[in-house]
């Protein structure tokens, strides 16, 4: 696979969202599904290979990274897991539409203390959002790592 074929897929940008129209501010919840709709849209057409060339470049390990996009996928109700490092954390996290489009706050909580378990450590609030996957694949890749090396000294003290 070529770097051109990587780049068709577009990232999971607030860019990519459809244009408010002026009826959206009255049924919010139809913008919601239009977003939705698109960002699945843009999920689909991804394959398994573009996505592994997109994250050849990380230092993370690869059965993190996969752990991380599943329980991103399962918490936050996406049809795979094939998140790159330029996609939002805001678009991913965001709870779109399931339903009416009304997320239920109690995943995002489930999902953050699955993420501290696989991190073994408390996750930053700070630490959702305002990143792109990568970057917060990568914080949450450096906790595990510093929280494994206190671990051990604190087992070998």
């Amino acid at each position: 696979m070529t770097h051109s074929q990587t780049c068709l897929c577009l990232p999971l940008t607030r860019r990519e969202q459809p244009p408010v129209r002026w009826f959206h501010h009255l049924l919010p919840w139809h913008y919601n599904w239009l977003c939705r709709r698109r960002f699945e849209a843009l999920l689909a057409e991804r394959t398994h290979e573009a996505v592994e060339v997109a994250w050849g470049g990380s230092a993370v390990d690869t059965a993190f990274r996969r752990e991380v996009s599943c329980l991103a996928a399962w918490y936050f109700h996406w049809a795979n897991s094939s998140f790159l490092p330029s996609d939002e954390c805001f678009v991913i996290f965001c709870g779109w539409a399931k339903g009416v489009g009304f997320p239920d706050p109690l995943e995002k909580a489930e999902f953050v203390m699955e993420l501290e378990d696989l991190i073994a450590a408390e996750m930053p609030e700070h630490c959702l959002m305002g990143l792109y996957f990568g970057e917060f694949v990568e914080t949450l890749w450096a906790i595990r790592i510093a929280t494994s090396g206190l671990q051990g000294k604190e087992d070998g003290a």
